[in-house]
């Protein structure tokens, strides 16, 4: 016997039925039959298709991108975080953004008005660094690079300064180096791209370096935390 094609909706159906009929026409009044829509799984490569204006290497990227986008847009409208209606330039908007990223192989700073999650965690040889100064807590190999040009240029002229200093001293000047890294160093550093200019960015990235020992604030923050074995 062949299986009816409706059953995994059976469940909902009986639900529908066994609500009041005032309910049912007002869950009706609000429903829009749309017949021939495609499958939820193959909306990218259909998008992917409609995109002749881009590159065809680069259409499944942008199309994955834009599904995202609007995945996002479409949870934060039920929340009421956005407005239910989306515009035309908000698309036209994003899709020129992202062909231009994919295109120009240019860094894109999505994320600089955004908060870090909850949940999120700093790698904690970040935690260690800082704290050998008492300070608080707070990828790109040719950026990384010019980061550490300026930051060796402070750190070796600190050391010096701090040769035969008590313990109290190399931590207060390892501290301002610590927040050259953080408040000035985002302003005298060319960014890594005209399109990224969030101080963030420049924070990051130093404490990024810290993780593995590129950089550090402490005077002997090698030796403290292990790097020199």
């Amino acid at each position: 016997m062949t299986p009816l094609p409706h059953a995994p909706c059976a469940t909902a159906c009986e639900a529908f039925l066994a609500i009041n009929d005032d309910l049912q026409l007002d869950i009706l009044k609000n429903a829009r039959i749309m017949p021939g829509q495609s499958n939820i799984r193959q909306i990218e490569d259909e998008l992917a298709k409609m995109l002749t204006g881009v590159r065809t290497k680069d259409r499944a990227h942008v199309a994955a991108r834009m599904v995202e986008w609007w995945n996002r847009e479409i949870v934060h409208a039920h929340c009421g975080k956005r407005p239910k209606a989306s515009h035309r330039h908000e698309l036209v908007d994003l899709q020129m953004n992202i062909v231009a990223e994919v295109t120009t192989d240019a860094f894109v700073d999505c994320y600089a008005r955004e908060i870090p999650p909850p949940a999120y965690q700093s790698h904690p040889m970040v935690a260690r660094q800082i704290e050998l100064v008492g300070g608080s807590e707070a990828a790109i190999d040719r950026y990384d690079v010019r980061l550490k040009e300026e930051w060796s240029d402070r750190h070796v002229d600190m050391c010096a300064q701090c040769r035969g200093q008590p313990d109290e001293h190399m931590a207060l000047k390892g501290k301002e180096l610590l927040s050259w890294s953080h408040f000035s160093a985002p302003n005298e550093i060319e960014s890594i791209a005209p399109t990224v200019t969030a101080p963030s960015y420049v924070r990051g990235s130093f404490q990024v370096l810290s993780i593995d020992g590129q950089v550090g604030w402490h005077p002997d923050y090698r030796k403290l935390l292990s790097f020199d074995k």
